[in-house]
């Protein structure tokens, strides 16, 4: 799918989900297909929050794996104070 494309419809999901009070995660796949026909199940797993948030490893990012290294790095600082 083209940028443009792409764009336009993550705008038209955005507001759909506004519209019914509901959350990208929770939009039912018939709604996916109004806006673009390409839209398959996998959709959920692509915009899972934990896997968003845990694919964010560069230093300092939110993955649960950098998470628990700095507060080993914090715990091991404390303990030479």
């Amino acid at each position: 799918v083209p940028f443009r494309d792409a764009y336009k419809a993550t705008g038209e999901l955005v507001a759909r989900c506004i519209e019914l009070g509901t959350d990208l995660e929770n939009l039912s796949m018939d709604e996916y297909k109004k806006v673009c026909d390409v839209f398959n199940e996998d959709v959920y797993n692509a915009i899972s929050l934990e896997k968003c948030v845990n694919e964010r490893t560069a230093f300092g990012g939110p993955a649960s794996e950098n998470v628990r290294a700095q507060a080993q790095r914090v715990a091991e600082i404390a303990e030479k104070l």
